[in-house]
């Protein structure tokens, strides 16, 4: 099986894949590196602001054949301190 590498990047940094990662086909790849983006939002998570992180996929010739990114906003929201309840009604058709 090919082995390709992903590398990831974000505004501030980036880490390029040494080791590789073997994908039977190329619509592995992109599951793999959309993947690999959404464990980085979920551990990683911005409290404020915005981040945008990139994920390109290189083959064993060091081509790059697939880039995904992720764009992730995140806003504080101010509640009051004294907010009446909310009360929500699902009403089922």
């Amino acid at each position: 099986m090919p082995r390709y590498f992903f590398d990831v990047h974000d505004e501030q940094s980036a880490t390029r894949d040494t080791v590789g990662t073997e994908c039977a086909d190329e619509a592995a790849i992109g599951v793999m590196a959309n993947r690999l983006l959404a464990e980085i939002a979920a551990n990683e998570p911005i409290t404020a602001g915005q981040r945008t992180l990139l994920a390109s996929v290189r083959d064993e010739a060091g081509r790059v054949i697939y880039a995904s990114t992720l764009n992730l906003t995140g806003t504080r929201v101010q509640v009051p301190a004294k907010a009446p309840p909310t009360h929500i009604i699902l009403q089922v058709a």
